[in-house]
């Protein structure tokens, strides 16, 4: 696939940046923290203007008129800031939820299938989507009864365990809807993550250039070296995972067996392959890369390959490009690089 950022896209990447530097800096940050992780409605608002939630609306309806691959680009940069607030879930309620692409309204996000309910931001929330076997409703959030966490794990991020059964609301969307928000909901809050993680790197690596220990940078040590590259190999990884799952479709693994899934992000389909390894590649055509093999409408896809030979994909492209190596039958020695077109 191919993952180089148009040039909209890059200043689309640049103006979020800039904006979350101006409004989010890590002093404010840490002021939400103390203040319990109570958002600030001021800078909520100021990220509705900016079109953080109106990201993917049509331009008719006020929006920016985006798709998946921008708005998880801005999602990043948000993690990036650590910017607080149920940022993925009043993205998601934009569509039908008043108020909520525009900043005035604070909208959070529960699964009724889900062991544990819980609920984020609850005191800042106005309106909760509610996910369920029939679709999706929105509840009156301040009708959600439960007890609030002590200590939550992340200080910038109250918790509320819903303890009474979940009120009644209005249905907006159906089982089908449900299911392609649950997808959407995921790529995003995995962008967020990407973006926390890369910016991990980046001052880890900082750290280590300007620490000093037996008075040389902690980060010549070979120990600290290995440490660094393995978070950013980690973090690469991931970013190809996220950026693979902004087209129409994205690929994975089921738990808890982790055979091969298939997700339609416009429909909400989601199709098991049936193979016993995560899916690791996808293209826009939904052909999938998965345990070495190339899977099209869920048969495998034959590689040529010479006798006593066997072919590991590795990567698909939208064109059907597939770049793997060859590897002698018998298990021995990588056989080398290998193009394939299907």
């Amino acid at each position: 696939m191919d993952f180089e950022l148009t040039d909209d896209q890059v200043s689309l990447q640049e103006g979020i940046r800039a904006f979350c530097d101006g409004r989010f800096p890590p002093d404010t940050v840490r002021a939400i923290e103390d203040a319990g992780g109570r958002l600030d409605r001021e800078r909520w608002q100021e990220l509705g203007d900016t079109g953080v939630f109106s990201l993917r609306l049509p331009e008719s309806e006020g929006g920016l008129g985006f798709g998946m691959p921008e708005a998880a680009l801005v999602f990043e940069e948000l993690g990036r800031a650590l910017v607080p607030g149920p940022l993925v879930a009043t993205e998601l309620a934009a569509r039908f939820v008043p108020g909520a692409a525009e900043g005035a309204t604070v909208v959070g996000f529960v699964d009724a299938g889900d062991e544990v309910l819980a609920i984020e931001h609850p005191v800042d929330l106005d309106a909760l989507l509610v996910l369920d076997d029939d679709g999706v409703r929105v509840v009156d959030a301040r009708t959600v009864a439960g007890t609030d966490a002590e200590r939550p794990l992340d200080a910038l991020t109250p918790i509320r365990f819903i303890t009474d059964a979940l009120p009644g609301g209005e249905r907006v969307l159906d089982r089908d809807g449900a299911a392609r928000l649950r997808v959407e909901g995921v790529v995003l809050t995995a962008a967020i993550q990407l973006g926390i993680a890369g910016r991990t790197v980046e001052l880890a690596t900082e750290y280590a250039k300007e620490r000093e220990q037996f008075g040389r940078p902690i980060g010549s040590f070979q120990a600290v070296k290995h440490i660094a590259a393995d978070m950013l190999v980690r973090t690469e990884v991931a970013r190809g995972a996220v950026y693979a799952a902004q087209g129409d479709w994205a690929t994975g693994g089921l738990w808890p067996s982790m055979s091969t899934t298939l997700w339609n992000l416009r429909t909400g389909e989601v199709t098991d392959l049936g193979t016993h390894r995560a899916g690791n590649a996808v293209n826009a055509s939904g052909w999938v890369v998965a345990d070495n093999s190339v899977l099209r409408d869920g048969a495998a896809v034959e590689l040529a390959v010479p006798s006593g030979q066997t072919s590991r994909a590795a990567d698909i492209s939208d064109t059907g490009l597939v770049v793997g190596h060859a590897q002698a039958k018998d298990g021995g020695n990588n056989l080398g690089p290998r193009v394939w077109h299907c």
